[in-house]
């Protein structure tokens, strides 16, 4: 279950000018090497319990933008504690092909990232869609799959959420298993 609510995070007026600073810095750099930077509201993690064997997820939104500058002012968020993070949150999946393998990414060159291999997988923005099940949160890893690898659902021979941990730079991280019936 997912709930939507006011956001608990603190503002610290010199971070949020910090971290606009550095996306307009970022803007520059991808302009001047004709690449793409994405902005959004993307979802927030407020908290969560486990009842029943199911996840009830509270969230809240936050700007990319800004969710992209505190990752690269940790330090200063560490200090402040954790009601001042993004904790901006994504889904990032293994996935497990029929050969029994695991598989990764190589990177767009299309969008500005420092970046070259990664998870498949993608933030949750909530301009794209707007979550209210976990439902939409399995539905999303599909998106993701489709958008990076062309697999489509019928594909998927078993998806399962594994895991959910806060990352060191303060990003809410939900881990997906996935396995593929086909040959990629």
């Amino acid at each position: 279950v997912i709930n939507e609510i006011p956001s608990s995070r603190i503002i610290k007026p010199d971070l949020e000018i910090l971290c606009k600073k550095y996306w307009n810095k970022l803007n520059k750099e991808a302009d001047k090497q004709k690449k793409m930077l994405w902005d959004s509201e993307i979802y927030r993690f407020e908290s969560c319990i486990i009842k029943n064997s199911r996840l009830f997820l509270k969230v809240s939104t936050i700007p990319f933008s800004i969710r992209l500058g505190m990752n690269n002012y940790t330090n200063i968020v560490k200090k402040l504690g954790r009601k001042y993070a993004s904790l901006g949150i994504y889904v990032s999946c293994f996935v497990v092909t029929s050969d029994k393998k695991y598989l990764f990414i190589e990177k767009s060159k299309k969008y500005y990232s420092n970046r070259k291999f990664s998870f498949i997988g993608g933030v949750l923005s909530r301009t794209e869609k707007f979550l209210k099940s976990g439902k939409d949160l399995f539905n999303e890893v599909i998106k993701e799959l489709k958008e990076e690898i062309g697999v489509s659902d019928v594909d998927i021979e078993n998806m399962s959420l594994a895991a959910g941990y806060i990352t060191e730079n303060y990003n809410f991280c939900l881990i997906f298993n996935v396995i593929i019936g086909k040959t990629i």
